[in-house]
């Protein structure tokens, strides 16, 4: 298993340095990636792929969203940190800390952050449109 793999899986799931250093602790018994074996380091992605996964369909889709706009932000925005500030924005008191609690946001909360998203998305496109090539 490739640790750049865990690593990108962890900057797009947006996991600050704690939650991602008692990740490793729990699933692969180190400290640091790179003192993964092949088999810990499945155990982590595996992992890290259970957490990416949204449990409702709100939750699924705010992941269609987020991946329907990154090719239109710059690079420092495409981070499952810059998702969780813009949840942050959108819901004030929901209190996320990573992505991984995607599905822990209330039904309202949830529509409020599709609606931006989608507002968000038809401004990028609308402003690529004005792009003359």
């Amino acid at each position: 298993m490739n640790i750049v793999a865990i690593q990108i899986m962890r900057r797009q799931l947006g996991l600050s340095d704690n939650r991602y250093r008692d990740l490793l602790r729990l699933t692969g018994g180190v400290n640091s990636s790179k003192d993964l074996t092949d088999a810990n380091a499945k155990k982590v992605y595996r992992e890290l792929c259970r957490l990416s996964q949204a449990s409702t369909p709100a939750a699924r889709y705010v992941w269609v969203l987020w991946n329907s706009l990154q090719p239109f932000l710059p690079a420092k925005e495409r981070t499952g940190a810059y998702l969780v500030g813009f949840i942050r924005r959108c819901t004030p008191t929901a209190g996320i800390a990573d992505l991984t609690q995607l599905s822990c946001l209330s039904a309202a909360e949830l529509h409020k952050v599709i609606e931006s998203l989608k507002v968000r998305l038809e401004n990028e496109k609308k402003k690529m449109a004005d792009v003359p090539f």
